[in-house]
């Protein structure tokens, strides 16, 4: 995990990836939710996306513009709990 945390914009890309991930895995999120979600983390996971990601310093700007706008569109369904998954999610890593 050092090593990807010294990539300029990866610990935002983690951070909110963690945090989807958090509200797919709950059972109680519906389904919509679910798959919007999955679009975003295929996305972020899709290595040929607008901006290539090996591009230092803006190579993960699109992937973060696209986890935030999945964010906008679920935050509805964003509980504590949720935050507390991710946080557990990123300290295993």
């Amino acid at each position: 995990m050092s090593k990807l945390r010294s990539i300029p914009g990866m610990k935002t890309v983690t951070e909110k990836a963690a945090l989807l991930y958090a509200v797919f895995e709950d059972e109680d999120t519906p389904k919509w939710v679910k798959a919007a979600i999955v679009t975003a983390l295929i996305y972020l996971i899709n290595p040929a996306d607008a901006v290539p990601d090996v591009i230092p310093g803006v190579g993960y700007g699109d992937d973060v513009a696209v986890l935030l706008a999945a964010l906008g569109t679920i935050k509805a369904y964003i509980e504590s709990h949720h935050h507390d998954r991710a946080r557990e999610i990123l300290n295993k890593l």
